[in-house]
């Protein structure tokens, strides 16, 4: 049987690539300019230059200025880094702490709503699997105990029910498809909130574009069980009380909060208005190369050969997982949608263990897969 265990995303594993890149860049200018120059020295031929000027120019300026500068640059990269990273640390503690059961991202599309809801709820998932864990360890001692014990019973199913799907992510349920550590998460259905089905304790559910999933014209509530085919009293009440019957948390995204079921709105902990984002300790020296290649299949057109595609997509794909992603945002009143506060912002790294399919609506698409007309 595989391993169970979800292991929680590391900050280094997220950021390797990022360090390998500033390191090598270190060895290179750190050794260049204290071997062959000093501080001394650049201000020697600054103030030879100043006294003299172009008359009696020396050439050795321009190794010192070349040296000092990408010397300088390095170390304010390098002191960068260290800031990001305790950053995204930080995002990762507030994502777990400061969230709430139920969260909404909305923003124009690309800004990165999905990104976020799908980072946030592996997080999350791998601190309810650490802590489901815990407890029934605590607890398996006194099994004899409890064993007419309601809550210990619940718990017990839930591990094993965990235990017993090996190929899925545990505790990750998902209205896309994620994969992560070679897994997959467990497949979202309405009736879990129309309770028609019982998930099993703690479970995320990350769930895209929400308003296709629960649409506002539901949002009145039928007197009568009777007139309510789409069971909104029943969703109402688990999302409502979903944290105390079986802890569910649940991270979602829509362009337009407004138009997001009412009953999940009023219960939302947490309203996060993205508006923008911007990639930090870019790799310009290996974009540079990108683009060389970029424009070599470019130039090769039909022609480009397999190692040419290969290659650029190796560098490609090295350069995107270099950095920092830093998100801007403003809390948003999730009823009114009115913004809360001032912009502010978090970061994450560029470099993500998890693939997220967010063309999962392509294959519902009746034409797609017919010939363009």
């Amino acid at each position: 049987m595989k391993n169970t265990v979800l292991r929680y995303p590391s900050i280094w594993r997220r950021i390797q690539p990022t360090v390998i890149y500033n390191v090598i860049l270190s060895v290179i200018f750190f050794p260049l300019y204290l071997t062959f120059y000093n501080l001394d020295i650049v201000a020697f031929e600054l103030d030879y230059f100043l006294m003299y000027g172009f008359e009696s120019f020396r050439l050795n300026l321009l190794g010192a200025l070349f040296c000092f500068g990408f010397f300088l640059r390095q170390v304010c990269k390098d002191l960068n880094l260290v800031i990001f990273t305790i950053r995204a640390i930080k995002h990762d503690s507030d994502v777990i702490l400061f969230g709430g059961h139920k969260r909404l991202f909305d923003g124009i599309e690309g800004v990165g709503k999905t990104l976020n809801v799908t980072n946030d709820a592996v997080l999350l998932a791998c601190d309810k699997d650490e802590k489901l864990r815990f407890e029934y360890y605590l607890k398996k001692p006194f099994e004899k105990k409890l064993k007419d014990d309601k809550h210990y019973k619940v718990l017990c199913e839930s591990y094993k029910f965990y235990k017993d799907h090996p190929d899925k992510i545990s505790h990750l349920m998902a209205n896309y498809k994620i994969q992560y550590d070679g897994k997959e998460s467990f497949k979202f259905d309405i009736d879990y909130f129309k309770q028609d089905k019982r998930p099993a304790e703690s479970f995320v559910m990350a769930l895209t574009e929400l308003a296709d999933e629960l649409p506002n014209s539901w949002s009145k509530i039928p007197k009568d069980e009777k007139n309510d085919p789409h069971k909104v009293i029943k969703m109402n009440e688990t999302l409502s009380k979903s944290r105390q019957w079986f802890d569910l948390t649940i991270v979602s995204d829509e362009q337009r909060m407004g138009e997001v079921f009412i009953g999940f709105r009023a219960t939302t902990g947490l309203g996060r208005s993205i508006t923008g984002r911007e990639k930090c300790l870019v790799p310009k020296f290996l974009k540079v190369i990108e683009r060389l290649l970029y424009n070599r299949v470019m130039r090769k057109k039909e022609k480009t050969s397999k190692f040419l595609s290969r290659l650029y997509s190796f560098v490609h794909k090295i350069t995107e997982s270099i950095g920092f992603f830093e998100f801007k945002y403003i809390d948003r009143d999730v009823l009114t949608s009115k913004g809360k506060t001032e912009e502010q912002t978090f970061v994450i790294p560029c470099r993500f263990l998890f693939r997220y399919d967010t063309r999962g609506e392509r294959d519902k698409y009746p034409l797609y897969g017919r010939q363009p007309e």
